[in-house]
């Protein structure tokens, strides 16, 4: 059996979590916005990052490309753990990207359990190689809580683009791939 993992400060900071519990914000527009507790970009930064990268592979075939992740059972997390045990995943699943990424990649939230990762300069069998450890460590991962411990598994498709696409089409490919995954896999668990 492998030992449990806890992203570095995470362990640290749930002492602190029924403080600093912060609410799903609507996100705003601006490019510099960030979400308070997972300090990671808003949906609308990817988006404009995203626009730009898709238009320069259109004009000289720099490969990029997307993975979106989607924390599972989210809303069963709640109901179990509250608000803090949301905020702690959520914490240590941004953690996880941000050690899972080069400084050249954007990170975003895109909802209150879905993250993006824009990786410029990748293909997608690369791509793919980064979601599947991304995945494996998060699977490893165990949160200390006052009464014991929490776990989380990520969902994950990946997507790069094609002729005709814009961004909208290139996420709902790999959100379309996400989901077919969350089905293959809960599939296998039974």
């Amino acid at each position: 059996e492998e030992p449990a993992v806890a992203p570095a400060d995470i362990s640290q900071q749930h002492g602190e979590a029924a403080e600093q519990t912060t609410a799903v914000e609507t996100p705003p527009s601006s490019e510099e916005s960030r979400d308070a507790l997972t300090g990671l970009h808003w949906k609308a930064a990817f988006y404009e990052n995203a626009q730009r990268r898709v238009a320069e592979w259109k004009r000289g075939g720099t490969p990029a490309a997307i993975v979106l992740a989607k924390i599972d059972d989210y809303d069963k997390i709640l109901q179990d753990y509250g608000r803090d045990g949301c905020d702690l995943i959520l914490r240590a699943a941004a953690q996880f990207l941000k050690a899972t990424t080069r400084e050249m990649d954007h990170l975003a939230r895109f909802d209150k359990s879905e993250f993006a990762m824009l990786l410029p300069g990748a293909d997608l069998p690369g791509v793919i190689s980064v979601a599947e450890r991304l995945r494996k460590a998060v699977a490893r991962c165990r949160l200390p809580l006052k009464d014991g411990e929490m776990k989380f598994t990520l969902s994950l498709g990946a997507a790069e683009p094609v002729q005709g696409d814009d961004v909208d089409s290139l996420v709902n490919r790999a959100r379309l791939l996400k989901a077919l995954g969350a089905e293959w896999s809960h599939r296998n668990e039974s």
